[in-house]
């Protein structure tokens, strides 16, 4: 696995500049709060879509979380006082996110999202006491994927930016669904143009323009939750990630 050239990417998208969609991408207050827990292994790779949720959705949190250190460490108090936590998982005794479902808790919610392989997911429930304290929900049945950087591993199986936009089609409204899927959209499109695997013409929002003469990439935090993992390496040792070449990715 290559590394990754950060100073090629926006750290807000980690799309490569000419690509990067912050701009598009609309910003929504929420009353459901997100906590997004990416498996390290996951951060800063350059295909993972659940990144991207916390650039639209202003309640929301990541927490990277490592194999090698007991999750509950990072999860204390991951879920503000007066908030329900409910576990996006299909655990024992998993309920279906449906408008009904949603009639019978009047509390406010905190939708808890696990980034990382099924396996490694199932891992890190075994370890997290908290987790398992957790009610957890499923999604209803739904089309098959549509938008996605990554073959699914099985049928049925979709990506995690999917996966949190149909679950907030549920608890927020058909608008905060639409807004997160035109994102995932944009990105899976122009990802796939770069690639030359995408005609200009099939790019919904239009091809990106090429950056002008003389551009400087503008001074952009890290996301919160990531910047630890890219300081960590320094800038002469990017974090590991896929390629840094445009059509590489």
């Amino acid at each position: 696995m290559r590394r990754v050239d950060w100073s090629k990417r926006c750290p807000q998208c980690w799309m490569h500049w000419r690509l990067c969609l912050c701009e598009q991408a609309p910003r929504l207050k929420v009353d459901t709060g997100l906590v997004l827990l990416m498996d390290r292994r996951e951060a800063c790779q350059t295909t993972n879509t659940g990144h991207m949720a916390p650039l639209v959705l202003e309640r929301s949190k990541v927490v990277v979380t490592s194999r090698q250190e007991p999750p509950d460490d990072k999860l204390q108090g991951i879920v503000e006082s007066g908030r329900r936590a409910v576990l996006l998982f299909p655990g024992h005794g998993a309920q279906v996110l449906t408008p009904q479902w949603l009639e019978g808790h009047s509390e406010p919610l905190t939708l808890v999202v696990p980034d990382a392989t099924w396996r490694v997911a199932r891992r890190t429930m075994r370890k997290s006491a908290i987790l398992r304290r957790m009610q957890p929900v499923v999604l209803p049945p739904g089309p098959p994927a549509r938008w996605y950087l990554r073959r699914p591993p099985e049928p049925g199986v979709i990506s995690t930016l999917e996966a949190i936009a149909r679950a907030m089609g549920v608890l927020e409204g058909q608008h905060v669904e639409q807004a997160l899927m035109k994102v995932l959209r944009m990105m899976v499109q122009r990802h796939m143009w770069s690639k030359g695997l995408l005609e200009p013409e099939a790019l919904v929002d239009g091809v990106p323009p090429p950056l002008p003469s003389g551009w400087t990439s503008p001074q952009r935090p890290f996301q919160r939750g990531f910047a630890p993992l890219i300081e960590a390496d320094g800038p002469d040792k990017p974090w590991r990630g896929r390629s840094d070449d445009l059509n590489g990715d």
